[in-house]
Parts: structure tokens; sequence; C-alpha cells
């Protein structure tokens, strides 16, 4: 209500059954001022995360796949990985600017959360970390081609495993530390791939956060390893990356292209001699 003070609150008996409750308050300057509050109605879902159990079902099958075979998975009574699973997907799928926001949300709505404190921990898991990682991978691999009529146009192509690369940058989160010598809280670099034949999205490194502001992406890319690059391609098959003017580094890429079978594709910079 802003500076509205409120002066009394009541429960009307047919309000309570079909609107929730009114408030009467006075304005500043005196007035009257009457506001309807809502009651959330509790899900009667049986899932624990997702409200629709027949839609999670169906929509996390592929990802639970995936976890049956993951090598660091482990059984963990109080948060399952099948749960933190569920909760880091539609956490990144719901629009909560805080992780504490997305908890409260979920409770609001009658479903399961974990505390905040084992939430937050959880993240710092090396191995529920690797744990994501492996089942991301394996799904982006499980993915079958698009139609064979999408790559008609170019038979060049046949004997390629095809790819698009970028960098991302994100607002800095709430709890990240500022920079020592400016006070000044930079922006997450990402680097990422789509691959062209299964439109699945991988992720391929975070950026340099302690002894760089902005990491470059030739920079960050040029930790990765080859098999990393190829991005789980077959041995024997030839990958084409394809990235903008960021990516260009003649040197890296000629190793990779007599080393491991990459190859780089982009624009000419403005600069380039």
């Amino acid at each position: 209500m802003g500076s509205v003070g409120v002066a009394r609150t009541f429960m009307g008996r047919e309000a309570s059954k079909q609107q929730g409750f009114r408030a009467i308050a006075l304005d500043t300057q005196g007035r009257v001022e009457v506001k309807i509050f809502r009651h959330h109605r509790p899900s009667q879902s049986t899932h624990p995360i997702i409200p629709n159990a027949n839609f999670a079902e169906r929509f996390f099958a592929p990802a639970r796949a995936q976890l049956d075979q993951a090598p660091s998975a482990r059984v963990c009574p109080e948060l399952s990985d099948d749960q933190w699973l569920l909760l880091g997907v539609r956490r990144a799928l719901e629009d909560r600017p805080t992780g504490r926001g997305f908890l409260q949300h979920l409770l609001a709505y009658g479903l399961e959360a974990p505390t905040t404190t084992h939430f937050f921990e959880t993240l710092k898991s090396q191995r529920r970390r690797a744990l994501i990682s492996e089942c991301a991978h394996g799904l982006a691999r499980s993915l079958p081609a698009l139609e064979a009529e999408f790559w008609a146009g170019v038979p060049e192509l046949d004997g390629f495993e095809t790819s698009a690369g970028d960098g991302h940058f994100h607002a800095a989160a709430a709890h990240d530390s500022a920079a020592a010598d400016d006070g000044v809280k930079y922006a997450t670099g990402h680097c990422y791939s789509l691959h062209l034949r299964t439109h699945a999205l991988a992720h391929l490194t975070v950026a340099d956060q302690l002894t760089r502001q902005r990491e470059h992406d030739m920079h960050a890319l040029k930790r990765l390893s080859l098999e990393e690059l190829r991005q789980g391609a077959p041995k024997g098959r030839q990958v084409l990356s394809v990235y903008d003017r960021a990516g260009i580094d003649f040197q890296q890429w000629h190793r990779g292209k007599h080393s491991g079978g990459l190859y780089f594709v982009s624009r000419e910079p403005s600069g380039a001699r």
C-alpha cells in the first residue's frame, strides 16, 4: 500500500470463501481505501516440484534417463538427485530474480522446497556440478538429428558435425563480489555451442572471474581441450565450428585442424592483415 497506513483489517465470511480478505486503509489525506487480497490456492498435484505431474513426467523423462546412467549419481535422502535436477531446470525457466524468491514461490503454491541454506549449499557441491554436466552432455548427444531435407542443399557437409558458438554475458548476481580495484560488479561471461544438426545447446566454459574483468571469448576457448571443443563427436568424424569474429585465432584453429579434425569458420575482421 505504499505510504498508506492500515487502520483495520477484517475477514468477511463470503469474501474469505471467494475473494480472500479486504483491508480498509487510510491514506495520508485521511481518505478511505479498500483493497482486496486474494488467496493462493495450494496445488493439488502429487508431484513435489512441478504442479502438473503428467507434464513433469513427460518433460523430464529424457533427463531422468541420463540421470540413471550418470557416474556421479548418488543416493541422497534429504534432497535426491532427481529433485535437485528438477529444481535446477525450473529455476532456470522461471522468472524469479533471486533464489530465495524462487523457493518462496514453490512453498506458496504448496510444493516441496529445500531450506534456503540447503539449496545454496548443494550448488557448491562438485559432485552435483559433475552430475549436471554429465546429464546435460548426455542429453545433447542423445537428441535425434533434424530431418535429412534440412541439410539436403549442402551435401558438402555430410561428413561434418556442425556447431555454432558464441559468448554471452550474464548480469552479476546480488551476492557476487565487487572488483577490489574499482568496486564494480562485472558481468559473468559464458561460451555456448549450438549443434546445428540437432539444435542441442551446450555450455562450453565460463569466463575467468578472478584475474580478468571481461575475458575475451578466444582466451576462454583456448583453455578447452580439443575433445571438449569437438563436443563428443565420434573419432574420425570432422567437426565444423562457426563462430563470430571474437573467436578468430589462426594458430589455435590451425592446431585444431591438424590435431583433431576441428575446422573453424568465421567472418574476416575489419583489421585483419
